[in-house]
């Protein structure tokens, strides 16, 4: 178990020293000569990296959670799908009505909802 939680912090070192670099390298190649700005050494380019992390949410779980919310959502198009067309219809005005929708919008004929 050590060697597994090892493997995975060093594994985490590693990479981010491979998008610091990355960085650093991109940084000393086009921002000097474009925009006449200072160099970037390992360490600021580690620290912008965890800038942008702060301010942006880049580099996060944000994988994990997308992945989550489409088994979510793959569940309950499965779940609607199975539903009657008059459980579909209640369902629907439950949502729109909590969402403070008035209830005149889903007394209108159909014909009247499109004009």
């Amino acid at each position: 178990m050590k060697k597994h939680i090892l493997w995975h912090v060093l594994l985490a070192l590693l990479v981010i020293s491979v998008f610091s670099v990355t960085v650093m390298l991109l940084w000393n190649w086009l921002m000097p000569s474009i925009f006449n700005m200072k160099s970037l050494n390992f360490w600021q380019a580690l620290g912008l990296l965890t800038l942008f992390r702060i301010l942006f949410g880049g580099m996060s779980g944000k994988y994990w959670e997308k992945r989550s919310h489409r088994h979510h959502c793959h569940s309950f198009c499965d779940k609607f799908r199975r539903m009657s067309d008059e459980d579909r219809k209640d369902f629907i005005k439950r949502k729109f009505l909590k969402h403070g929708f008035d209830h005149d919008f889903f007394q209108q004929n159909e014909s009247e909802k499109y004009d």
